[in-house]
């Protein structure tokens, strides 16, 4: 018997929030199961060796950029091609990894540019964890894990903050005392509206590509989530 899982992704996004993806299933579940479903790159590679193996198959690689929050304040937004950093992915003695590189480190606030700047005060958090630019970083693909909530309803919780992604990749308001909406200029949906959201697109592109092969996704369903009635600000169900 087919029972709907729905998978709650515990994600550090900029608006906090879980955010559901729905799968189907051919076993019965008990509260507190843990299940894996799909990968995502994880770890951080360390053995030099292996680094090395991997740097020689990034060669041939594709890189594609990585995107990148700027602006201000007022207009933060995300640009869609951000030279300054880029991945790749590769396959090795049959397992998958990540490539990341960049060339300048990344603001915690979007109001900031990006900087080659490492003096004491900074606030490029990827230099004081130890990532440094013009270095490639790898990442094994693993497993996700989900732990079952709710047979009956099919609630599962991933076990890991696998990724951090806004909620909308650009905000803006027409003056200071307005609403925010999710486009620059234009003041059609509010920037609280998931139906219309950056992490809706990217939930349903680049992660569920990223994160399930063909076969995965083949059984994750379409799923309603009802926004509309609870207020004007989250916009139409989707």
């Amino acid at each position: 018997m087919k029972r709907t899982v729905c998978i709650l992704l515990s994600l550090a996004l900029a608006l906090t929030g879980l955010v559901g993806l729905c799968m189907t299933a051919h076993a019965s579940y008990s509260v507190g199961d843990k299940i894996e479903f799909g990968s995502y790159p994880q770890m951080r590679v360390t053995n030099s060796s292996l680094i090395t193996a991997l740097k020689a198959q990034a060669l041939s690689a594709s890189w594609s950029d990585l995107e990148f929050c700027s602006g201000d304040d007022l207009h933060p937004e995300m640009t869609a091609m951000d030279s300054s950093a880029s991945y790749c992915d590769v396959t090795y003695m049959g397992n998958k990894y990540r490539g990341v590189k960049f060339t300048a480190y990344r603001p915690w606030n979007t109001g900031m540019s990006t900087s080659t700047d490492t003096t004491p005060g900074s606030t490029f958090y990827q230099y004081a964890n130890g990532y440094r630019i013009n270095t490639t970083y790898w990442f094994k693909y693993q497993p996700l894990k989900w732990r079952v909530l709710d047979p009956n309803t099919g609630l599962i919780l991933c076990l890991s903050a696998i990724d951090a992604r806004p909620f909308n990749n650009y905000c803006d308001r027409p003056d200071w005392h307005g609403e925010y909406y999710n486009q620059n200029g234009v003041y059609t949906y509010y920037a609280s509206d998931y139906a219309h959201s950056s992490l809706r697109t990217w939930l349903n592109g680049s992660f569920l590509n990223t994160a399930f092969s063909s076969a995965e996704k083949n059984k994750i369903p379409e799923t309603s989530i009802q926004n509309k009635g609870y207020n004007t600000l989250l916009g139409n169900d989707s």
